[in-house]
């Protein structure tokens, strides 16, 4: 990932460097290397709410960098962002 810069058309695009994202995956992640988001929605083992205002939303997959049996020596497939980053 290269950095990219802008031309000074504007005072604030003048210092503004970003991150180059192109090269990144743009596909699905990769299912084995994913593992569920548990949330409970502010309920308890019977189900009644015991925290408010908790609920809703996408439950995005948690990435994983390498299995845990993974040895050295293995071809690298993609390379993608958390779902859960900011891309600018």
């Amino acid at each position: 990932m290269a950095l990219k810069s802008f031309k000074p058309v504007t005072p604030s695009l003048r210092q503004l460097v970003q991150v180059d994202r192109s090269e990144l995956w743009k596909g699905k992640p990769v299912k084995t290397l994913t593992e569920g988001l548990i949330k409970s929605g502010g309920r308890n083992n019977l189900g009644r709410i015991t925290v408010r205002h908790r609920g809703g939303g996408h439950l995005l997959p948690q990435l994983c960098a390498l299995p845990p049996t993974a040895a050295h020596g293995q071809l690298l497939v993609n390379v993608s962002q958390s779902p859960d980053a900011q891309s600018a």
